[in-house]
Formats: C-alpha cells, structure tokens, sequence
C-alpha cells in the first residue's frame, strides 16, 4: 500500500521518461520506497562527499547543484526545476556525491532508493538506457556550457541566457515576460558571471531597449534584436 502522503506522487512519477512503460504494480513498489523531502529555501539536500543512496526528483521548486571552496566561494553547475532528476550517475558508481544540493525556493523532492533503482535495472534494462540518455542530455548540456565560458563574452552569455529562457518558458503561457530560474547573484554564478557583471549586461540591455527589468521578471521588449545577439 503506497502511503496516502506519497499518493498523489504515483501519476507523476510514472510520467518520468526513465520510468515510462513500467507498469502500475512497479511503480507503486517504487514509491512505497521512495522518501518525500520537504525542503524550506536555503534547504541543504545533501553535501559533497555524503553517500549516494538516493536518487532524486523534484516534483515543485527547484534546486542547485553547486561547488563550494573552504573560503566559501560557490559555483553553481546546474539549477533543477520540476520533472527532472539529479543523482543518476552515482546511482552507478556507488561514489559520493561530488557537489552540493540546495533548495533554492520552497521545494518537494522524491529520493528513490539507490538499492531500488538497481534492482529494476536488473529487471528491465530499458531504465538504465533511459537513465544514461538522460545523462548524456545533461553532459552535452555541461560541455555547450564550457564552451560558452570559454569563447563568449559576458553580453553573449546572458544574451544567450535570455534567449534560451526564452524557448524554455514559452509553454507556460508568460507571453513576451520570462521568470529568471533564481536569484541574480545564482544566474550570474551559473553564467561564470560576477553578479556585479550580470547586472551591468542586463542594465545596457535594458538601455538598448531590448528588455525590461522588474526583479527576477525579464520582459522582452524586442525579441528580434535579442535572438539576432544571441550565439549560435
């Protein structure tokens, strides 16, 4: 019996393309194993070094995953938002997780056990070539990034940024408005940006007429222009 708090989990848990095709027994299994963390904003998930036993999902929120130095200076690598996993890769190597998870608004997450996941593995491979797609989305994503720092100036990157938020977020129905995924200082820190630089780009931007700022709220302002600056 699937705990009543875990229940309204199962449909979109079986929506996950890594699980798609399992059937309803298998999936109520899984999530009669699977933990329900709450996260409040600033949440630690888990740190760099801790053991990988878990799987994760957020279902509402969204989390960053970051590098963080003993003088306390942080990267962030990657911001994840509803419908998306993270952990995959440990979930193989049985190694410790190598960055930092934080919930960086009011988040739900699914852990699925590292135990349980190998065990449907075992049981139907199509999971594991679905989990390794998904991991190798999210290394092409890593590498286009490293080649963004590495050739583009800071106006292209968050050119680029906006552009992109722009594909992503027009299924929400926003209009010409796009949300930043987080806070400016954790964009900036995404981009390998200052948040001092982050704002200055957005600043001349705004001044070109090519967007708008309201906080975390971008309104595109001339779409053309941007996308014509934006990298290929």
């Amino acid at each position: 019996m699937v705990p009543s708090h875990l229940q309204p989990y199962l449909a979109f848990l079986s929506r996950l393309p890594i699980f798609q095709g399992q059937g309803d027994a298998v999936m109520e299994n899984l999530l009669r194993k699977t933990r329900l963390r709450e996260l409040r904003r600033g949440e630690r998930l888990f740190s760099k070094g801790d053991a990988s036993d878990w799987m994760y999902c957020v279902a509402t929120g969204r989390i960053r995953l970051f590098f963080s130095s003993e003088q306390g200076h942080e990267k962030v690598l990657e911001i994840i938002g509803p419908g998306r996993t993270f952990g995959e890769a440990v979930v193989f190597l049985g190694a410790p997780y190598p960055v930092f998870a934080e919930a960086i608004e009011a988040s739900n997450v699914l852990a699925i056990p590292r135990d349980r996941l190998l065990d449907m593995i075992e049981h139907d491979p199509r999971v594991a070539y679905r989990m390794i797609a998904n991991l190798s989305r999210r290394l092409h994503g890593l590498i286009s990034d490293m080649e963004n720092f590495c050739i583009h100036n800071a106006r292209e990157r968050v050119v680029g940024f906006l552009a992109q938020q722009v594909r992503e977020q027009q299924h929400l129905g926003r209009g010409s408005r796009i949300r930043l995924p987080a806070t400016k200082s954790t964009t900036a820190s995404l981009l390998n940006l200052t948040p001092e630089t982050f704002s200055r780009v957005l600043h001349q931007l705004e001044h070109d007429g090519v967007i708008g700022v309201q906080g975390r709220d971008i309104d595109i302002l001339d779409a053309e222009r941007l996308f014509s600056r934006a990298p290929c």
